[in-house]
Order: structure tokens, then C-alpha cells, then sequence
């Protein structure tokens, strides 16, 4: 009996949650772009390399796990070639446990941004790059790290997020295409945690079949 009182509140906690991605992901699709550009959370500028967070997003991985997607512009204002894998260092915790790097499913539209963090640029150039974390939950917050390794002993730029919220510091100076983005990242959470509903409600018919 209390198993199934037990698998009836998370099955009703889920649909809360379910209900507020929803309501998440149309109020990101409708929302207006302020005019007004805010300082980016993280912004490391080291020797004219530029690493400038942009936004997050949560897609699922190739095993068709959640991962957390870091979005960030890159911009080398040096003459000499560059590229951010070998200038900056991202790391990603989650209830103090180190997050692994992920790998994205074949089809993402984002495996560009991850494989320009290879891409070598110069002369001012910026790209859009991404690191790729798996999650170990959908709940619990993320608290990222980022540095220099020209200056890797420093203390780290930190963010904390939160993957069942859209809502960063820096979401003013989003482009349109990016809450799109965005919009289509709360729909996959969404479809996560229908499927998590669903997987509970069968066991609780179950329980109350037998």
C-alpha cells in the first residue's frame, strides 16, 4: 500500500512538472527580445581570446540520454590561429559529482558548434561553440566552471542552471533564432518527462491491477 501511495505522488508530482515545462516552453516561444543587451554570465578574455556564454540548451545524447549543451561564442582578436578546445576549460557539477562529457545523437543540429571548438580562426574572427555534458538528472542544479588554461590555477567563472528553467542571465541579448532554440529545448524536456509519467502510471496500474 505504501509503494503505490508513493508511486502515486511522484506519478502527480511529474505531471506538475510536465505541466510547467508547457507553460515554460510557450511562454520562451512568445516572449519578446529586449532591446536593452546585458553582460554575458561568464566572459573570459584572455590575451584577446574570447570565450562569451550565450545560452543553454538540453537535447537527448546518442543513447537517447539527457545532455546539457553550454553555448558559447569564441572570438580570437589575435593574428596567430586558435581555437577554444586549446584556450579555455569547461567542467560541469551536478550534487558536487563531476558531470561527463556527452556525445550528441548523430542528427543534432548543434554537432557543428561542438566540432568548431576545433575549428582554428584569426584576425578577429568569432564562431559559435559548444560543450556537451551528460546529465545525471533533470532536476537537480548545474553548476558550471569555466577558465583559461593560460590561467588555469585562477579561480573559475562559475554559473548555476537550472534544466527546468530557460531563463539565463544573459537571455536579453538572445537572438530570435536562439529562443527558438530554446523553445525546442524545453519540448524535449517535455517529451523526457511525459515519458517519465507514463513509465510510473504503468507500474501504478499494475500495482492496482494486482
Amino acid at each position: 500500500m505504501m509503494k503505490k501511495r508513493q508511486i502515486t505522488i511522484l506519478a502527480v508530482l511529474l505531471l506538475v512538472l510536465i505541466s510547467l515545462t508547457v507553460s515554460a516552453a510557450e511562454s520562451s516561444h512568445s516572449e519578446a527580445i529586449s532591446d536593452s543587451a546585458s553582460e554575458p554570465a561568464i566572459y573570459l578574455d584572455t590575451d584577446g581570446k574570447i570565450l562569451s556564454y550565450q545560452y543553454f540548451s538540453i537535447e537527448d545524447d546518442f543513447e537517447g540520454k539527457p545532455a546539457l549543451l553550454l553555448h558559447f561564442e569564441y572570438t580570437n582578436n589575435t593574428d596567430e590561429p586558435a581555437m577554444a578546445s586549446t584556450d579555455f576549460f569547461t567542467s560541469a557539477y551536478q550534487e558536487n559529482t563531476s558531470l561527463q562529457p556527452g556525445v550528441l545523437a548523430y542528427d543534432s543540429e548543434y554537432t557543428q558548434e561542438v566540432n568548431n571548438l576545433l575549428v582554428s580562426i584569426q584576425n578577429k574572427e568569432s564562431l559559435p561553440v559548444c560543450f556537451v555534458y551528460s546529465l545525471d538528472d533533470l532536476t537537480s542544479n548545474v553548476e558550471i566552471h569555466v577558465q583559461s588554461f593560460l590561467d588555469f590555477y585562477s579561480e573559475p567563472q562559475k554559473l548555476t542552471l537550472s534544466p527546468l528553467e530557460t531563463a539565463t542571465p544573459s537571455d536579453a541579448s538572445l537572438s530570435a533564432e536562439a529562443w527558438e532554440k530554446k523553445y525546442y529545448a524545453l519540448l524535449s524536456k517535455y517529451k523526457t518527462l511525459q515519458q517519465e509519467y507514463n513509465n510510473l502510471k504503468k507500474k501504478l496500474d499494475e500495482l492496482t491491477a494486482s
